[in-house]
């Protein structure tokens, strides 16, 4: 069944991500469908606890994503190899 949802769901990341000349976009899109699908997948098996500290990571992540002083930090280092 896992590996079922793996194929199911790379083929759907596959579609998120988009390429827009030398830019790449939906990366981040598609790495949160794959930890959602990986989150859910070990609720289905019955990995309560290790889905939940999963969740939270990826929470953590995503947020310290969206912070401004840090995704412009990141953001300028992206620009800075382009040149």
């Amino acid at each position: 069944m896992a590996a079922n949802i793996v194929v199911g769901i790379g083929f759907l990341g596959a579609g998120i991500i988009m390429h827009n000349g030398n830019r790449t976009h939906g990366l981040t899109t598609a790495a949160t469908v794959w930890a959602t699908a990986a989150v859910g997948t070990g609720v289905g098996f019955g990995m309560y606890v290790l889905s939940a500290l999963a969740a939270v990571i990826v929470f953590l992540i995503l947020a310290a994503h969206h912070l401004p002083w840090l995704s412009s930090r990141y953001d300028r280092r992206a620009e800075d190899k382009d040149e």
